[in-house]
């Protein structure tokens, strides 16, 4: 069995030695071939046969798939002997290796409103469906044919879109044929579009075609109109350094309009003046303007930069618009400065005492509707910092943490909600639940593309009528949120910790924005959703007592609510401190603490709170002109400081039992002794 090739694949041969006379099947039941497929061509085992069945010695011959290759057994007849000298057996192969095919897999997406179409078969808008072809490599075959016509009497208002995408997307290996077709006026009223592929070298898959249907309109016959307008660069929104808006108004040609705004001579309609300088005419009101044959026209508008909010009025005018006109009339840009976003915390009974970097928020401005370069900016960073404690001094204690971010921030949360039944052609939409829609809110809805802004005007039951753009039409089911953030995007989350006493909460972020709004923006963190307030925390009066070995006294202190600690010695006479109820002053050793049940007047301290303390600075190796020393005075409870110079006499000062504390220069600072035996306490 030689090896040969042809037909674009080549079989190998099998050689086997065998002594004459002896049968072959025995030690040779089958001889095994494989087929092999040349470069860019495949073999398939069905697509081969033997074809000389009746090859002596030869019993069976099958084919089988073998990956890439098909693999041919042979088996010999039993008994089969083999002669005295050499034997060749040639099979007879029908069949042959076939060029490699490749697989296209993707979707076809036509969208659209098929408002006033006449829609063809197979072809419905909207639409999604899959397909799949294959073919060789460099072979170009027709995908998909799809018709799209306009209803009588109507046209396509602008051309059709065409858009290629995919992971594996490579547009020049399609190619659509565009038939179209158009009335007198040469309106585009049918187009026939005829999509091609041209396979590579490899399968590919999730391509998407999406192709965009346009809006008709109806043809109109006796009068010319202006229908439309656009804004080119974008939405009717501009930020404070000012720009130029470019607005182009849709018409039938020789219809004439004109165009007016009640803030000054902003308008360029691309006239030269004839002074001989080439100086851009600028108007407040336009000369009456005539649509030319390309069926528009093309205001620029000059908006100037400002440091205020600003609103420009534009009315469009002549005579000659439809009725009633797809859009708003008059329309508006709204100039937006850089937008503060405030950030502050409230709460009943609860007072904000330090907020930084004000006492009454924290603020952050950036652009309108813009984003920082990157989350690390300080525009995109929120520092905010609260100290919060009870009006009256009362003991706070935190809620559960029920998110990784907690707390309720005014503004923040949307409300999400959904249409109960479609809508055509209205501004009114129906939802499930409109209990916290509330006027002013922004919509969103990822079905409206508009770049009008929409926002909520007023409300009847589960009824919400909104405005800012051309009127709507939606399914049923459609999502919607409705959001108080106008624009702006951004996380608040926060860290609380309570200090040792209770009494202080320390709130923390920091917050992120992703993005400013167009509109300035308080965010208000409710404190009760976070803490809870207790009874108030009392600056009350107590009798300390040393016992018969001493110990130690730990208490909080009234004014800072901080830890203070006082050791006292067996003999020590018994004296009165002021200190919060919460937590409870306590004492270790033989100390104990009676509760006097008043309440500290820190103008009428009794004289067992007051003790002489002996205070001098004369250390041999001082290395200080003078030191500081911080007491606690007895009548106001506020920490005091004074300086103590180098060798001077030793003074007394008279505080309370909390020991005085001196700076230390690095040699000890003030030497700090009782000089009170309890006979003459101080005043």
């Amino acid at each position: 069995m030689a090896t040969q090739s042809h037909n674009n694949y080549t079989i190998t041969n099998v050689t086997y030695s065998v002594a004459g006379g002896s049968n072959v099947y025995t030690s040779h039941q089958t001889a095994v071939l494989t087929i092999t497929p040349d470069a860019g061509y495949s073999v398939t085992a069905e697509d081969f046969s033997w074809a000389n069945t009746t090859l002596a010695n030869v019993n069976t011959v099958v084919f089988t798939q073998d990956g890439v290759n098909v693999i041919c057994t042979v088996t010999f007849d039993n008994p089969f002997t083999m002669p005295t000298s050499n034997t060749t057996l040639s099979l007879c192969i029908n069949g042959a290796a076939v060029r490699q095919r490749f697989s296209l897999r993707g979707y076809y997406q036509a969208a659209g409103s098929n408002t006033n179409m006449s829609i063809v078969q197979d072809c419905p808008v909207p639409q999604e469906i899959s397909y799949q072809v294959s073919g060789v490599a460099g072979n170009e075959v027709s995908i998909i044919e799809k018709t799209y016509t306009a209803a009588s009497g109507y046209f396509f208002i602008a051309p059709f879109s065409i858009a290629y995408t995919g992971d594996q997307m490579d547009e020049s290996n399609y190619y659509c044929i565009e038939t179209k077709t158009f009335d007198s006026s040469q309106r585009l009223t049918s187009i026939n579009l005829k999509f091609y592929y041209t396979f590579p070298s490899e399968n590919i898959f999730n391509d998407k075609i999406v192709v965009t249907v346009p809006a008709t309109e109806l043809a109109y016959v006796v009068s010319n109109k202006i229908r439309n307008y656009t804004f080119l660069e974008g939405n009717s929104v501009v930020g404070s350094s000012g720009c130029v808006k470019t607005v182009r108004f849709y018409g039938n040609p020789t219809a004439t309009f004109t165009l007016a705004t009640s803030n000054g001579s902003i308008l360029d309609i691309g006239e030269i003046s004839t002074d001989g300088l080439d100086t851009t005419v600028f108007y407040a009101t336009t000369p009456t303007l005539t649509i030319p044959a390309s069926g528009y026209f093309d205001i620029k508008i000059y908006i100037p930069a400002a440091g205020s909010a600003t609103t420009y009025t534009f009315t469009l005018a002549g005579g000659n618009l439809v009725s009633p006109f797809p859009q708003p009339n008059p329309f508006y840009i709204y100039q937006k400065p850089n937008v503060v976003l405030t950030f502050s915390a409230s709460g009943a009974n609860m007072v904000v005492s330090t907020v930084a970097p004000s006492q009454t928020g924290f603020l952050k401005s950036f652009t309108a509707n813009s984003e920082p370069a990157s989350q690390t900016d300080d525009s995109a960073i929120i520092p905010y910092h609260f100290s919060v404690t009870g009006d009256t001094g009362q003991v706070l204690s935190i809620d559960d943490q029920t998110t990784e971010t907690f707390g309720t921030w005014s503004n923040l949360i949307d409300v999400d909600d959904q249409l109960t039944s479609a809508i055509t052609n209205t501004l009114i939409l129906p939802v499930n639940d409109a209990t916290n829609i509330t006027s002013g809110m922004r919509v969103i809805c990822p079905l409206i593309t508009s770049d009008n802004i929409y926002t909520v005007a007023s409300k009847s039951g589960n009824n919400v009528t909104v405005t800012g753009g051309p009127n709507l039409t939606l399914p049923n089911l459609a999502n919607f949120s409705f959001s108080n953030r106008s624009g702006s995007e951004l996380e608040l989350p926060i860290s609380v910790v309570l200090d040792e006493a209770a009494t202080t909460a320390t709130i923390t972020g920091p917050g992120s924005i992703q993005r400013y709004g167009d509109t300035n923006k308080t965010f208000n963190l409710d404190l009760t959703s976070v803490l809870s307030i207790g009874s108030t925390n009392v600056c009350g009066k107590y009798t300390v007592s040393a016992g018969t070995r001493g110990g130690s006294f730990i208490y909080f202190d009234c004014i800072t609510g901080e830890k203070r600690q006082i050791v006292l010695n067996k003999g020590d006479i018994s004296f009165a401190i002021c200190a919060l109820a919460s937590p409870a002053p306590s004492g270790s050793g033989t100390i104990t603490v009676v509760n006097n049940n008043a309440v500290c007047a820190k103008t009428a301290s009794t004289q067992l709170d007051c003790i002489t303390w002996s205070i001098v600075y004369n250390r041999l190796d001082a290395k200080a002109k003078s030191v500081e020393v911080t007491y606690v005075d007895c009548v106001t409870l506020e920490e005091e400081t004074i300086n103590v110079g180098i060798g001077a006499t030793a003074t007394t000062q008279c505080g309370t039992r909390q020991v005085p504390i001196s700076s230390d220069p690095g040699d000890g600072g003030a030497i700090i002794t009782q000089a009170w035996d309890g006979s003459n306490p101080c005043t």
